[in-house]
């Protein structure tokens, strides 16, 4: 409201006054900091004191060769070093080496003697068990609501939630192998290894409604298989990325500095500028598992095993996807996309030479003399090597919006989540040229991951129909990778290794010549031998799971949107990713397995999807599919034990869902 200009002229001088007045009291205060400023006492100068540092000790050069000292001598007639070579090192045999000693002007020690009786005793450290447990969970629940007038009605989120819990319900019936609990401390792990044995090799697909799966046993699973096909070779995964996430490439410019191609990104941009026209993204949430664990634990060329071999590789993928769709949508979007890639492989560390040929790739020639000396050490336990991974995530972004425009440029983003989580293991343990085992040899490598993907989307509108709708392009992607570097060969036991293993149970310290000078161990000079009194027990599972509702509910009010703005508008309620990474590595050596039991070895790959893309969420439920996967769980629970009050534990779960994120339960919980 304007003054008129008797007020104006008294209020600007009523400023001009107080201005005055301010500098007047700044003045009065400059004035007094000056006077005390003035009564200071003014100080000396420090003393300049001088350090003088004086070092008389300066070091010589390097004088090559030994300094005798006449005065030392040695009263018995064995020469004692002053210090064991490896500590304590078994003796094979008791050897004992006479060694020719310098004469006294030369050497530093004096003796009546020319020669010595001389005993040396090594050490070998004993392998040791690693346990690693990685437990990684993520809820969010980031359900949106943006309304003008609360004119429109949207469903209460609490519906979606109970939909999504009933497709949890269903992945636990189809999502292939369930894992052992293996970690109890009643577990006899080498019985639940035969029964998980004998598990994956009768495992049969379940038969549920609009289920597609592919099972693959033995030799049939090794290589690389997307989607229960073959395949040569994998497909990048950012290639697979919904649109949304796929950012322009521009041409790589050749620099001399690597580190300008890592910093030369332009982050001048205001944070605020938009794209041109109105957008608004209630979907692109990108949720990722990623587990990388390399281990070169323990290993030898050769291994004595007097019990049995269990040897088991086992891959279960799972994609739910629901994606029901209702009111408008465009002509040309892109349709979702659900993948399932497993690769199975092993390795030679050394290439096998094919017969009638000859490696001329060194002139050097071949050490064939045997072992000299041995040292043996003991394990009088079982020993382990367990790495056990589990992810969960547990994503609702259940958003509703009513939306108008009145500018010419809008980004409305009520999705776009990110959510990781990671776990990278390197372990590098110990290695030995025999490894003779009292009881069991078992390995077991598990990969479960499961995808569930419920995007039911509503988007209506009232004037003209929006530009572009995008309410699908998700991505549903699991891709596992079990290698082993290294491949054993399994031969029968002989006596001498039989023997030694039966000795050393007995309470031996060492090994007989015939096992140390044993052919396989031509070329090595020193024989270290690793004793394990009970089983060798190497155990890698990941599970990762991500659960995602992205149910939105748009609605456009665009009456008279033309003459108002006149801008196109783009909305995204789809364009979800979800990925589960898994890559276990087991580094080794070309190994000969001497085995006394059997042996038992299985390979496992389960790849399975649920996509379901026709119905309308408000109209059909999945009550059918519901039912059949509560007949199959009362058929389980059937056949299985009751459980007691002391083995129930309570988990967590989402808003009170029929979710839980921990599958290991009684182990993490």
């Amino acid at each position: 409201m304007a003054f008129d200009a008797t007020t104006e002229i008294v209020a600007h001088f009523v400023g001009v006054f107080d201005i005055a007045i301010e500098n007047a009291k700044l003045r009065d205060n400059y004035d007094r900091l000056k006077a005390l400023k003035g009564q200071e006492a003014e100080y000396e100068e420090l003393n300049n004191i001088t350090v003088n540092l004086k070092a008389p000790y300066t070091l010589k050069g390097y004088e090559p060769g030994l300094s005798p000292y006449a005065s030392a001598s040695v009263s018995d007639g064995n020469f004692h070093p002053p210090y064991s070579l490896y500590n304590n090192y078994a003796r094979p045999d008791d050897f004992t080496n006479n060694i020719q000693t310098p004469e006294a002007d030369d050497f530093y020690l004096t003796h009546p003697h020319s020669g010595h009786n001389t005993s040396f005793e090594f050490f070998l450290e004993p392998a040791s068990s690693v346990v690693s447990i990685v437990y990684q969970t993520t809820f969010l629940e980031d359900n949106d609501i943006l309304t003008f007038d609360g004119a429109v009605e949207f469903t209460d989120p609490s519906y979606f939630l109970n939909y999504l819990n009933e497709l949890v319900l269903i992945a636990s019936v189809i999502d292939g192998l369930e894992v052992p609990n293996l970690l109890s401390s009643d577990a006899i792990v080498h019985d639940e290894a035969i029964q998980l044995l004998e598990r994956a090799s009768e495992f049969e697909t379940v038969a549920l409604s609009g289920l597609t799966s592919t099972t693959l046993h033995g030799d049939a699973a090794y290589g690389i298989h997307i989607n229960g096909e073959t395949a040569e070779n994998l497909p990048i995964i950012k290639d697979l990325l919904p649109g949304i996430f796929k950012k322009e490439e521009t041409p790589d410019e050749d620099t001399e500095n690597p580190l300008e191609a890592v910093f030369s990104e332009d982050t001048s941009l205001d944070f605020f500028d938009v794209d041109p026209g109105h957008a608004i993204v209630s979907g692109a949430n990108q949720i990722v598992n990623q587990t990388s664990l390399a281990t070169n634990w323990l290993d030898a060329p050769v291994i004595s095993v007097m019990g049995d071999v269990i040897s088991i590789e086992i891959i279960n993928q799972l994609n739910i996807l629901f994606n029901h769709d209702n009111g408008a949508t465009s002509a040309e979007t892109n349709v979702s996309h659900a993948f399932n890639m497993a690769e199975i492989k092993h390795e030679f560390t050394t290439p096998p030479v094919e017969e009638g040929t000859v490696d001329e790739t060194t002139s050097e020639p071949i050490d064939k003399s045997l072992p000299t000396h041995w040292v043996v050490t003991t394990v009088d336990a079982d020993l382990v090597a367990i790495n056990w991974v589990q992810q969960y995530n547990f994503i609702t972004d259940t958003d509703r919006a009513e939306i108008e425009f009145s500018g010419w440029e809008t980004y409305i983003g009520l999705g776009e989540n990110n959510i990781l989580n990671t776990a990278l293991l390197l372990e590098i343990g110990y290695g030995y040229d025999l490894i003779i085992i009292g009881g069991s040899m078992i390995n077991i490598s598990m990969i479960n991951q499961v995808n569930i993907v419920l995007d039911s989307d509503n988007v209506t509108y009232t004037g003209i129909a929006p530009d572009n709708i995008s309410t699908n392009d998700n991505l549903l992607l699991n891709y596992a990778s079990l290698t082993s570097v290294g491949v054993d060969n399994y031969i029968e036991m002989t006596d001498p290794f039989a023997n030694a293993a039966e000795q050393l149970a007995d309470g031996a310290q060492t090994i007989g010549a015939d096992v140390a000078q044993d052919m396989m161990f031509e070329g090595v000079d020193v024989l270290s031998v690793l004793y394990i009194d009970g089983d060798l027990t190497v155990m890698t599972m990941v599970e990762q799971s991500n659960i995602l509702g992205d149910s939105d509910q748009v609605h456009l009010a665009l009456d008279d949107f033309e003459n108002t703005t006149g801008a196109d508008v783009t909305v995204t309620t789809g364009s979800n990713a979800t990925l589960n990474t898994a890559v276990v590595v087991n580094q080794g050596v070309d190994s000969t397995v001497m085995v006394q039991g059997e042996v038992y070895s299985d390979a496992l790959i389960y790849q399975a999807e649920l996509i379901d893309t026709d119905a309308v969420p408000l109209g059909v439920s999945t009550s059918d599919l519901t039912s059949e996967a509560v007949v199959f769980l009362s058929d389980e629970m059937a056949e299985s034990p009751p459980i007691t009050s002391e083995e129930t534990v309570l988990t967590p779960t989402m808003n009170g869902g029929a979710t839980t994120p921990d599958v290991m339960q009684t182990v993490l919980a």
